[in-house]
């Protein structure tokens, strides 16, 4: 959600929380300006946001998925097996 108010300029952010027995899922998607940055870049010019994610998504297990194109909003997506 920082992303989201710090760089999507989105109108509307959606969460979406799935908890089955054996998984959870968070999925966040924005309507936002959307990025064509590579994960090699993602770091640079001093922005650890989407690396800080992936991170502290290793440190439980989970798998993070990020998908983004400019003009079209953003997608980030956590699933965790509990």
């Amino acid at each position: 959600m920082t992303n989201v108010v710090r760089h999507a300029q989105a109108e509307h952010v959606e969460i979406t929380l799935l908890f089955q027995e054996k998984l959870l899922r968070m999925t966040i998607q924005d309507d936002g300006c959307g990025f064509a940055a590579t994960p090699e870049s993602f770091g640079r010019n001093g922005h650890f946001g989407i690396t800080g994610m992936r991170e502290r998504a290793g440190q439980i297990n989970a798998r993070l998925s990020v998908k983004s194109a400019v003009g079209k909003g953003t997608e980030v997506e956590v699933e965790v097996s509990i």
